[in-house]
């Protein structure tokens, strides 16, 4: 009965500070809307592979937004299922690109990059939506915080999925405690162009939001919490996470030997003694197969 009271006390705590961390965000929001800020083009990019049953909602949530300056950049992977003729009945309110072999998501990402005009960039993977707010509270959110990246909530099967705390300033910090942790996604995070332009962007698929947010972490100057679920991620029966295979292990393994060689790069002698320890860890769990 005791540990059940514990139990009760901690889920009250952790669902009041939830409920004060997202108020702050929408007076913060508000605060800075009242203000008439500029409105910086921002891009969302949109990587596209063999996603036809999902695109058109995910299109039409980027169409729905409440922001007036964006532009969406689509690149399709060399799809093969009609995810290319949905994205040609789109194609006077899109930038759309194609590629005639498949290169992978975070070249997708890249080439979608490139192609980028905005102050801003959000990637959203092309099956899952954004909320018509989205790009709009991430933008004033930035503003208000003066931040370089901001991350936001997200919603999964109804339930709301809160962002580990990122430490705002501090490349060590971030690196140390979430580079090998859970909770690295790349795509509900508004990223100034600029800094997405020096990131590293791996070949294999696998964990190679990792690698991404490394670079994050590395070299963003300020990196802030929009605590809103402004992001509703589709787990289909396709998708990384649901598809574990012998292969997805072996590209697990290059990301985080990308990521250390970031982080040799990066860090001093005591630094990396420091943080040796997690890559390790990490590499030893995935040669037993377990997902990260």
């Amino acid at each position: 009965m005791k540990l059940l009271t514990q139990l009760a006390k901690i889920i009250l705590f952790w669902n009041v500070r939830r409920a004060r961390e997202e108020k702050d965000s929408k007076t913060l929001i508000a605060q800075m809307a009242a203000t008439n800020p500029p409105q910086p083009l921002v891009s969302v990019l949109v990587p596209v592979f063999n996603v036809a049953p999902y695109l058109e909602a995910c299109l039409e949530s980027l169409l729905a937004q409440d922001y007036p300056n964006l532009e969406i950049v689509c690149v399709d992977d060399a799809s093969t299922d009609g995810s290319r003729e949905i994205l040609s009945r789109f194609s006077d309110r899109l930038t759309i690109l194609t590629k005639s072999v498949n290169e992978g998501l975070p070249q997708a990402r890249k080439t979608a990059l490139e192609q980028a005009k905005g102050d801003f960039i959000l990637n959203v993977d092309a099956d899952d939506t954004l909320v018509p707010s989205a790009v709009s509270d991430m933008v004033l959110t930035a503003q208000a915080s003066h931040a370089d990246v901001v991350v936001c909530d997200y919603e999964k099967s109804g339930e709301i999925i809160r962002q580990p705390k990122i430490p705002e300033t501090g490349s060590f910090r971030r690196v140390q405690t979430r580079s090998f942790a859970y909770g690295n996604t790349i795509w509900n995070r508004l990223i100034l162009r600029s800094l997405a332009l020096e990131l590293d962007f791996p070949y294999a698929n696998a964990g190679e939001d990792i690698v991404l947010n490394t670079g994050l972490y590395l070299k963003a100057k300020k990196i802030v919490h929009c605590h809103k679920a402004l992001y509703h991620w589709r787990k289909t029966t396709g998708s990384m996470t649901n598809t574990v295979r012998e292969e997805t292990y072996k590209e697990l393994d290059k990301n985080y030997a990308r990521v250390w060689a970031l982080c040799e790069a990066a860090f001093n002698a005591n630094e990396l003694a420091k943080i040796r320890p997690l890559y390790k860890a990490r590499q030893k769990r995935i040669q037993k197969r377990g997902w990260s």
